[in-house]
């Protein structure tokens, strides 16, 4: 009874496991479009920066954090949390931390990783062009007299595409920089 009617909630758990690259861009499409609420478990960063607009995040002191933004903005805020200066305590430790995070900068890129390498540029192309189709039909004088709605949800559009590819960006140059400092 619950499933024969129209929802505006979508669990999803693991999605991108076993999909073709053709199945996870309808899913991603389909997800980007939906009105609704996803709850989405994955491991799959790239997904993350696609279709999340917030994340829960499981601290280690057992406590969930709601951080408004795709995985690439929690990122960028848990490294500016981690940048402020601490207790003098704390920063005592500092040293020993920074030994354990050189390794990981130098580690190079796993199998999956070069696998993305290898495809983000053509990513980061269509990224673009869909910013640029988007940026073209809110030129066009003839669509704000289509509705006021139809405006805000080019403009949303717009927003999330311009994420993606900003994201798309970071994370190609992520990927180039750890590649290069393991072949140094």
């Amino acid at each position: 009874m619950l499933l024969s009617g129209a929802s505006n909630l979508v669990l999803l758990d693991e999605p991108t496991n076993d999909l073709d690259v053709a199945t996870l861009g309808a899913v991603e499409e389909m997800l980007l479009d939906f009105a609704g609420a996803a709850i989405i478990v994955t491991h799959d960063r790239w997904f993350l920066d696609r279709v999340a607009t917030s994340i829960l995040a499981f601290e280690g002191d057992g406590r969930v954090v709601r951080h408004h933004g795709n995985y690439s903005d929690y990122l960028e805020r848990l490294a500016e949390t981690e940048a402020a200066p601490e207790p003098q305590p704390a920063a005592r430790a500092a040293p020993a931390a920074a030994k354990t995070a050189a390794p990981a900068a130098k580690r190079g890129l796993n199998y999956s990783e070069k696998r993305e390498l290898e495809g983000i540029l053509g990513k980061i192309e269509a990224a673009e062009g869909e910013v640029q189709e988007l940026e073209a039909k809110l030129g066009d004088p003839t669509v704000y007299s289509a509705g006021k709605d139809q405006v805000a949800d080019l403009v949303r559009k717009l927003d999330a595409a311009r994420q993606r590819a900003a994201a798309l960006v970071t994370r190609w140059e992520e990927l180039e920089q750890r590649s290069a400092g393991a072949g140094a």
